[in-house]
């Protein structure tokens, strides 16, 4: 919190930890040791107590205890909820495919996964609500210009992010399970070895381990953060997609047996096939302006004339 520099006769907070109390100490002298800084304190509550310490552990001076206990206390709220693997991950990845850096990041030199939020509009746009509506379902507080959103604000957060713009999300969903099932068939290359006689593919026994016990949680996590409606919708649609694959490749399949056989028909199906197949650019109806009179096709209908007499 202070980046002043300890002097001989200063009063300054000392903690062991991040969690011990602020005691008051008394500067005796400040050495160097290497590339480290040690500090030589008395303790005031306690002057028989001499110790040198690492200069890390002097916080601010003691005039700033206040403020620096009340800042120690805001992190320890912001971080007080203790995060599943699963939801941790998928917090990551949504803040990753949707969140920009300048706009918000979930870490920090202390505690990560609590979010601080650099341009509060631009976040309120991507979660789809006033930032104060986040704010109120959990612990936040601001430090200088950044508002500070605690791990209950990174959940709720990442929810709403993907309720408000679930495709990117499902993409990655859908492509992480691609790969894991590829894994659990064939063993995937070794990013990294724990043991220097492993191989440099894994197992497919320990890719369905891994599934089980990391992917599919925080895979099934990011599909019910994004919702029903948009995860039936981008099924429908890749199955839809599938399916007229499967049928285009059937179909040029039985052009082939027909030119094989020589039937006069493949011609006309394959020009067909070609000529009139939907894409996206011909899937909107075509609207053409009413034909003016003069512009309308004139038909001429020869009739026989009969003799009434």
């Amino acid at each position: 919190m202070s980046v002043a520099t300890p002097v001989a006769g200063e009063l300054w907070v000392y903690r062991k930890n991040d969690n011990a109390p602020s005691e008051c100490v008394e500067v005796l002298s400040v050495t160097q040791h290497g590339r480290k800084q040690r500090a030589e304190v008395r303790f005031v509550d306690d002057p028989p107590r001499v110790e040198v310490v690492p200069l890390g552990r002097l916080r601010t001076p003691w005039a700033n205890v206040q403020a620096y206990d009340e800042y120690i206390a805001n992190w320890e709220k912001l971080a007080a909820l203790e995060l599943h693997d699963a939801e941790a991950a998928a917090i990551a990845e949504v803040f990753e495919a949707l969140v920009p850096e300048s706009v918000a990041d979930i870490y920090d030199g202390r505690y990560d996964y609590v979010v601080s939020v650099h341009d509060e509009t631009a976040f309120a746009a991507i979660v789809g609500c006033p930032i104060n509506e986040v704010a109120t379902q959990c612990f936040s507080c601001r430090d200088g210009d950044t508002l500070l959103l605690g791990r209950e604000g990174a959940l709720i957060s990442a929810e709403l992010a993907c309720r408000r713009n679930p495709q990117p999300i499902l993409d990655v969903v859908f492509a992480e399970e691609a790969e894991a099932r590829e894994g659990c068939k064939h063993g995937r290359k070794r990013t990294y070895k724990l043991h220097a006689d492993d191989g440099d593919m894994t197992s497919p026994y320990w890719e369905w381990y891994w599934y089980l016990k990391s992917t599919r949680p925080r895979l099934e996590l990011l599909r019910q953060w994004c919702g029903f409606r948009a995860v039936t919708a981008d099924e429908r649609r890749r199955a839809a997609e599938d399916e007229a694959r499967r049928l285009d490749l059937l179909l040029v399949d039985a052009i082939e047996e027909l030119e094989r056989l020589n039937s006069p028909s493949a011609a006309w199906i394959k020009r067909e096939h070609d000529e009139k197949r939907i894409t996206p650019e011909r899937v909107r109806p075509q609207i053409d302006r009413p034909l003016r009179p003069d512009e309308m096709p004139v038909r001429e209908i020869k009739v026989r004339s009969r003799r009434w007499w």
